[in-house]
């Protein structure tokens, strides 16, 4: 492979998730040399529900990548369920793919490799602090697993590494603003092969308990995906994620047990949080490295693959020709805020003893609740027919890009 570090690097981005990968995927369209870096082995988890609403689709459709998203066997959402003590609410949606992380990520990046992306995984990377404004390049400091550090320069640098954004650690100029009473998030995947177990396939259920809720949907390989969020406080006083969550289902009373399975959990820090400014000299930070949108029905996904059509416009014009405007005007449309609906719904979700009452009514008044459901989730063009293919055998499914290993002397 190129020696990294003599390479002549137009755009280096740093994080493979959603708004990282599409971001680079874009960029490489338009003839930009463009390489990708995670510092996790690809395929991975994430702490993320994996759920793709009409948003996030619309997102895919408007880049061609919707018909082969299609392939993945994602499984067709159109129902959302809501547990907070007593009988659910049930609301119908304009439709969604649920689909794992390590599933959609992987994907991405390889159809970004499709385009000229060059990908490395297992790479932790940090930007280089540069007091030079005129400087026509940016330095990031690239420790690939088991190897010594190597300087690498690019004429722009993206950052869309997450809650975290450990890349930005030299950063001075850079403050994170976190909410005082910030939710921490918490994931998990539960094999349950009843097919009649809570959530159904095509549900989306979200259970609120006290000081948290928890999201639920079977994803493409049948399993239960469960993305909690949560009062840091109650998880100290639980003991841990998994006696956390299975208080919150029976506060909740919803009908799925935990009991006795020895999950896999991941864990975020605070969730809330604002990262300013959102760009400086040819730097831009985008996605959940910014800020997280707490999702209702897959909001965070929707707002980090817009973020990535948006950013990719900017990256361009800026390889073309940087202007300090270019970093202004996109730190001041990050602070627009972000999910007006989203928000107000997740911050009732907090609340639990104003959830219950709301719950009712909203049963007994069917209309305002598919009102606010067509408000949440707009109706949308998308079928099931077009996005949930009959499965079929295993070797029938697309090839997602696989880990790939860093030798000596790649960078």
């Amino acid at each position: 492979m190129t020696d990294l570090s003599e390479y002549d690097w137009d755009l280096l981005v740093i994080g493979a998730g959603l708004a990282g990968g599409l971001t680079a995927l874009l960029a490489a369209r338009e003839g930009a040399r463009v390489v990708l870096v995670d510092k996790k082995g690809f395929p991975r988890d994430k702490v993320c529900g994996g759920c793709l609403n009409s948003a996030a689709l619309q997102v895919f459709s408007r880049v061609g990548l919707l018909d082969s998203l299609a392939t993945l066997g994602g499984a067709w959402i159109d129902r959302y369920e809501l547990f907070a003590g007593g009988r659910p609410l049930s609301i119908p949606l304009s439709g969604g793919l649920s689909l794992s992380r390590s599933r959609l990520d992987a994907w991405l990046v390889e159809q970004g490799q499709r385009a000229g992306v060059t990908f490395l995984d297992q790479v932790q990377a940090t930007v280089v602090e540069s007091e030079n404004v005129e400087s026509p390049r940016r330095e990031v400091e690239l420790v690939p697993l088991g190897h010594a550090p190597r300087r690498v320069t690019a004429r722009i640098v993206v950052v869309a590494d997450g809650l975290g954004h450990s890349s930005l650690s030299r950063q001075t100029k850079f403050e994170d603003q976190v909410h005082r009473q910030s939710l921490v998030g918490l994931a998990a995947r539960a094999r349950i092969t009843s097919v009649e177990a809570s959530p159904e396939r095509g549900t989306i259920a979200m259970a609120v308990g006290q000081g948290g809720y928890v999201g639920l949907a079977r994803d493409e390989t049948g399993d239960v995906h469960l993305a909690a969020a949560v009062d840091p406080r109650v998880l100290r006083q639980s003991g841990g994620p998994g006696e956390c969550v299975r208080t919150l289902l029976r506060q909740a009373k919803h009908p799925l047990s935990l009991e006795g399975m020895q999950l896999v959990w991941l864990g975020t820090g605070p969730l809330t949080h604002h990262l300013q400014p959102a760009a400086g000299h040819r730097l831009f930070v985008v996605g959940d490295a910014v800020q997280y949108v707490e999702p209702f029905t897959g909001e965070g996904m929707a707002w980090a693959l817009r973020s990535a059509e948006q950013l990719a416009p900017q990256v361009v014009s800026g390889l073309d020709r940087w202007t300090p405007e270019l970093a202004h005007g996109w730190s001041r449309l990050q602070q627009t805020r972000r999910g007006g609906w989203c928000r107000w719904l997740t911050g009732a979700l907090r609340r639990r003893w104003l959830v219950q009452p709301v719950v009712a009514g909203l049963r007994e008044c069917s209309p305002l609740a598919r009102w606010m459901a067509a408000r949440i989730d707009p109706p949308s063009g998308f079928s099931r027919n077009r996005l949930e293919p009959v499965p079929g055998p295993q070797s029938d499914q697309p090839e997602v890009a696989t880990q790939i290993s860093v030798s000596e002397g790649a960078l």
